[in-house]
């Protein structure tokens, strides 16, 4: 008897008020564990199922489904800030992709080390929760996350660039950077680059953004051939990197803007 037949009998007894065999609860628990992780979308529901979801949120995981569907995928995703870019686009999208896709390199690149290192740690609280590791028991760095937190929290101002090793995989695990740091050894497979600027402050100053830009092309845009990209970023100015991206002329650089 075949997955499915096996389902459709399990369902049939529980309709009956039957008991099912230990192999039964079993086959039922992980179809029920993989429907929970089969996308993004299904998967963010159930892992930030506390938050106040709205139209834009859907929307987000929606669009990140797709971009995880299609191959070279370049995309930004631009929204005024707290519409939920961070955790739905950067740390949902980290998390997920560390569980479902150990095999894969992600590297996360932000304004700053700060934030960078920030982010790490945030990404290292959501590994330890139990109901991620209910969705990915297998799931889990090379190192305990409180000697992760630990070595992260004794790094100085110049380290800017932070590894977390996936334990299922020689090859995968994320890279956190800041915009203007290089990024050396494995290329990403997936790369987000998430609020590139610190502040609209900053955006407004002809040189910042000059610096932003020259970061994003030289580390990354430049050097990504077959990786997918994500720019997610709120729209400050017409010459910001958005802006860049949205005018560019050059094929290479032509991005989905959404939503």
């Amino acid at each position: 008897m075949n997955v499915k037949d096996q389902l459709i009998e399990i369902r049939e007894k529980i309709g009956r008020d039957e008991n099912l065999t230990p192999k039964e609860h079993e086959l039922l628990s992980y179809y029920n564990r993989y429907q929970k992780i089969q996308t993004y979308s299904n998967f963010a529901n159930e892992m930030f199922a506390e938050l106040d979801w709205q139209w834009f949120q859907y929307k987000l995981t929606e669009i990140m489904d797709e971009f995880l569907e299609t191959d070279n995928a370049r995309l930004v995703v631009t929204a005024p800030p707290r519409h939920g870019k961070t955790l739905l686009c950067a740390l949902g999208m980290l998390i997920y992709v560390f569980g479902r896709y150990p095999e894969l390199p992600i590297i996360y690149v932000t304004c700053n080390e700060d934030k960078a290192t920030e982010v790490c740690k945030q990404v290292l609280e959501l590994l330890a929760k139990d109901k991620y590791k209910n969705l990915f028991p297998e799931a889990r760095v090379k190192s305990t996350v409180d000697g992760e937190i630990d070595k992260i929290s004794k790094k100085t101002r110049s380290e800017t660039r932070l590894k977390l090793d996936n334990v299922n995989s020689g090859r995968g695990g994320i890279k956190f950077a800041s915009i203007t740091a290089g990024i050396p050894g494995t290329p990403g497979a997936i790369i987000l680059v998430d609020d590139p600027y610190t502040s609209r402050q900053q955006v407004s100053s002809q040189k910042e953004r000059d610096m932003a830009w020259s970061g994003l092309y030289s580390n990354i845009l430049s050097r990504s051939e077959g990786a997918k990209i994500i720019v997610m970023s709120t729209h400050w100015h017409p010459d910001d990197i958005i802006g860049r991206l949205r005018h560019t002329t050059s094929q290479r650089l032509k991005y989905n803007i959404r939503p």
